[in-house]
């Protein structure tokens, strides 16, 4: 744990993200069935919007949450939340960069929201959702008339990128 805290920058740091908090939760609580123990996880947000059996897993929302950073494997925050100011550098601390970004029903955010989560310059993303099934969530008409009810997962399928379609 030393030598990983030591090297964070160099280590993988995987951001599991979610439009919501409920579907947050639904990711980490997927992977805690899993029973790996190996795996260092903190759940990042407003304790009040985080499910109560989740709560162990949040990070303090005050003070230096660096010590706690540098260990994990896995941040869980919703693509909004990726860009929170207690990730980012500051006199106290290197920030965090994340080598890895997963967001979970990408169909269903804004392109924007999207790109919120990517913007800490990530090494991969991976967009899981499927756009046949439920749209990005925009109330503005006016929003929806300039296109941006398209989600980014929406704009890709419709591109060149190949897919990877699991069973």
């Amino acid at each position: 744990d030393e030598r990983k805290a030591e090297n964070r920058q160099t280590m993988n740091l995987i951001a599991a993200t979610a439009y919501n908090h409920g579907a947050v939760d639904n990711l980490l609580e997927a992977l805690l069935k899993t029973g790996r123990n190996d795996v260092i996880v903190y759940r990042l947000g407003p304790p009040a919007e985080v499910g109560e059996n989740l709560q162990k897993k949040c990070l303090p929302q005050c003070g230096d949450v660096t010590t706690y950073l540098r260990k994990a494997d896995i941040i869980f925050c919703t693509t909004m939340f990726a860009q929170n100011q207690m990730l980012e550098e500051n006199k106290a601390s290197p920030g965090v960069k994340f080598t890895d970004v997963l967001i979970d029903e990408a169909a269903q955010q804004t392109e924007i929201s999207t790109l919120v989560a990517l913007a800490k310059k990530c090494r991969r993303a991976v967009l899981v959702g499927d756009h046949h099934q439920l749209t990005a969530e925009v109330r503005s008409s006016a929003a929806k008339y300039l296109g941006m009810s398209t989600s980014l997962f929406e704009r890709l399928a419709g591109s060149r990128v190949p897919p990877a379609v699991l069973d």
